[in-house]
């Protein structure tokens, strides 16, 4: 009797069902149900309820404190239930990888460029395909262009945005989209700015990537929304300060974003910001992003700048899609809105109650529910060498025994796991980080 049921009935009885084991379980009861189980509708069904017991997936990663400077990479996939359960080991990865983007959609998981030793930390195209529920692992077609540092989001729709990062040397500003479906990757409109170290999160069904570097150094303020029906990027309203390294994720309606040892949290306006027009910049000297400025009689604030920049002549780049629009931009411009207040906000969400107890420098994050999960990732303690090296300098400057302890705590203190309840930065918990926790990627799967 059960097993006639219809597969689209199926999915929605067994939605509910919170132990992944008795899923596990049902899948052996009939073919019918094997298939209800697997299906997509089930994991879309699952993915829009709040799970309790999120399952965490840790990707890749250096080794905490030497990274990929000493070539120590890993390929481990390794996951943990919960806030308290225990990292177990999945099936390895085909290669090692760091710097990358990983994403679920139905019942896979999409491990998409960064680095590997196995090409000499050359950036790579290739996509790694896992299996949730035959714990395989399988290769999808390669991207378009190599790139390491990207914003990768999976869009409501199942599709996989790459959004800028790096190539060898240069920042990119292409774009490209996956599609799990027909397995062509599609390139899209470009960012308007070259950007790497970009955190991407989906918020209200649209892709945004903050921060990140662009074509100046330090971390940028502005940030990008995709408009996938008009295959077109808008600027959102610039953050209060620079956003480098770290994660963002969205939830409750909020975007948030980490950096060193604070986060910024996004509140968009209910109405997006009309852009008025692109001015050059020639009639705006010495203005910054989120600057209130009189143009032609009009008022507006500036929420971006696109610039000029020169390739590098000693270094020849074969096989650059033509499409890929990373030659750079002929004009200066500026992008203005018609207010000059947007609704839309940036706070410095736990900067009111001090920082983050722990940096969140190459660290990732997933929401779940009304929480916030930060976990793995490296402090600049780390990322300039292993405990050793800093002990010795600290002794050849002869700074003590005591300098040495306080090194020696630091070191092993930083790079936890931690979860945040909106705004209680105290609250936070778990043990240790696994080792691989430097440039590593993890995404929270729903099965």
């Amino acid at each position: 009797m059960a097993a006639s049921l219809p597969d689209e009935l199926l999915a929605r009885i067994l939605s509910p069902v919170d132990s992944i084991k008795s899923l596990v379980q049902a899948r052996a009861v009939c073919k019918s149900w094997r298939s209800a189980v697997e299906s997509d509708q089930l994991h879309a069904l699952r993915a829009a309820q709040t799970t309790a017991e999120p399952l965490i997936a840790l990707t890749g990663g250096g080794i905490c404190g030497r990274g990929y400077r000493d070539n120590v990479l890993t390929n481990k996939l390794s996951f943990k239930f919960g806030r308290d359960g225990a990292w177990f080991a999945g099936p390895p990865m085909p290669e090692t990888r760091i710097q990358h983007g990983v994403v679920q959609v139905g019942r896979k998981i999409y491990v998409v460029g960064g680095l590997t030793l196995e090409t000499g930390l050359d950036p790579v195209k290739r996509t790694l395909v896992y299996d949730i529920w035959t714990a395989t692992w399988s290769d999808a077609p390669g991207m378009r262009h190599p790139r390491k540092h990207a914003a990768v989001v999976a869009l409501p729709d199942g599709r996989i945005l790459v959004a800028g990062g790096m190539d060898h040397f240069e920042q990119l500003r292409s774009c490209e989209i996956f599609d799990p479906k027909t397995e062509i990757w599609t390139a899209v409109a470009p960012l308007a700015e070259k950007r790497w170290f970009g955190a991407g999160a989906v918020l209200d069904g649209r892709a945004h990537v903050a921060g990140g570097r662009s074509t100046h150094s330090g971390g940028s303020r502005t940030m990008e929304i995709y408009d996938a029906a008009a295959d077109r990027w808008n600027f959102g309203p610039p953050c209060i300060g620079g956003l480098e390294r770290g994660c963002a994720v969205a939830s409750e309606g909020e975007l948030h974003r980490f950096a060193d040892r604070g986060c910024w949290t996004y509140t968009p306006s209910p109405v997006e910001p009309t852009v008025l027009r692109r001015v050059e910049i020639a009639g705006l000297s010495d203005c910054a992003i989120g600057d209130v400025v009189d143009v032609d009689g009009t008022r507006g604030r500036i929420i971006g700048f696109h610039r000029d920049w020169k390739k590098n002549p000693h270094r020849t780049r074969p096989g650059l899609p033509d499409d890929s629009e990373d030659d750079g931009v002929s004009a200066v411009d500026v992008l203005v809105t018609d207010n000059d207040a947007s609704t839309a906000t940036w706070l410095g969400a736990w900067w009111r109650g001090g920082y983050l107890r722990y940096t969140a420098a190459h660290s990732t994050c997933a929401a779940v529910g009304d929480e916030i999960l930060l976990f793995g990732g490296d402090s600049m303690l780390h990322s300039f060498g292993d405990l050793d090296y800093h002990v010795d300098q600290a002794k050849d400057k002869d700074r003590g025994e005591v300098m040495v302890d306080r090194i020696t705590e630091m070191f092993y203190e930083e790079s936890i796991d931690h979860v945040y309840a909106y705004g209680e930065p105290e609250d936070a918990s778990w043990q240790r980080s696994l080792d691989q926790s430097e440039d590593a990627a993890a995404t929270v799967v729903h099965i």
